[in-house]
């Protein structure tokens, strides 16, 4: 026997020897368990509900009026007055209007034409007052029947001037007119002058002249000798 089936015969005996001498693995006795079964999703998601509202909201359908109208329209019946209409109440500005010329003597030529030539006496630009304002400023005096009635003003705020001419158509009314003008100084001096020397101007120079039909208020820093001289003798009554 040679050297290399020597080593075979010794390498078989050896390799015989260890697998006698190692430990029989006993088989298990029961198969695992298999996991449980993974759902896989679906390829395609299912879309969740839209919680917004639509951009146009549903409206429900409109019935469409027909083209042609199921009856005849009746038109609503024509009343016809009864009577003529009621008269509306007299107002404060419904009057006869300021006589220009008119009366005995022309207060419109007075006050246009007489004053200005007299140099001692200066005038802001006077306009004459509107009926409107006349009702505000001077109550009551509307109301009262009259041949003339010119009341002129400056056209300028805070200048004190100020004149009203009337004459009355019956000479039982000049009470009523003068009483009219003391109001008028009272209320101006009470603020309605606003600044405080057109106020002294309505206290210390506002005089009223009382003749016959005639009752004149002026307010001037002249308006003494006015009512002392010119009105009397311009009206006749000096």
């Amino acid at each position: 026997m040679n050297t290399r089936s020597l080593i075979l015969a010794l390498a078989g005996a050896m390799a015989l020897s260890l697998c006698a001498c190692a430990p029989a693995v006993e088989e298990p006795t029961q198969q695992p368990t298999e996991p449980p079964a993974t759902v896989e999703p679906s390829a395609e998601p299912t879309e969740a509900p839209d919680d917004e509202p639509s951009a146009e909201p549903i409206q429900p359908p409109t019935e469409e009026p027909s083209a042609e109208p199921t009856g005849e329209v009746s038109a609503p019946p024509i009343v016809e007055p009864s009577g003529s209409p009621s008269p509306e109440p007299a107002d404060d500005t419904v009057l006869q209007p300021s006589g220009v010329g008119e009366g005995d003597v022309d207060l419109h030529f007075f006050m246009d034409e007489l004053f200005p030539t007299i140099s001692e006496y200066e005038f802001p630009e006077m306009e004459l007052m509107s009926d409107e304002r006349l009702v505000m400023e001077y109550p009551g005096l509307g109301s009262i029947p009259v041949k003339q009635r010119l009341i002129y003003t400056p056209m300028m705020s805070g200048v004190a001037c100020e004149f009203a001419f009337v004459e009355v158509e019956d000479e039982d009314d000049a009470d009523a007119v003068n009483a009219i003008f003391q109001e008028r100084i009272q209320s101006q001096i009470d603020g309605g002058a606003w600044y405080p020397a057109v106020i002294e101007q309505w206290e210390n120079n506002a005089r009223i002249f009382t003749g016959e039909k005639y009752v004149i208020l002026a307010v001037h820093e002249m308006s003494e000798y006015m009512v002392e001289e010119d009105f009397p003798l311009t009206l006749g009554l000096g």
